[in-house]
């Protein structure tokens, strides 16, 4: 079995359902959608250090 490919993607000052993909009807990501689209996107997460953009998530 080969090793997953892993992408985060940490904006600062970035809504996460300010995305296509989430369903925002005016906002245009297609890259973020086919990302979301072909991979795995997770809608709940925790941050063990609650500092800036990983605890706004």
């Amino acid at each position: 079995m080969s090793k997953p490919n892993i992408v985060v993607i940490c904006s600062d000052q970035h809504h996460p359902l300010i995305t296509g993909y989430r369903g925002h009807p005016y906002i245009k990501t297609p890259n973020l959608d086919q990302l979301a689209a072909e991979g795995t996107y997770f809608s709940n997460a925790y941050s063990n250090c609650p500092v800036c953009t990983p605890s706004r998530i």
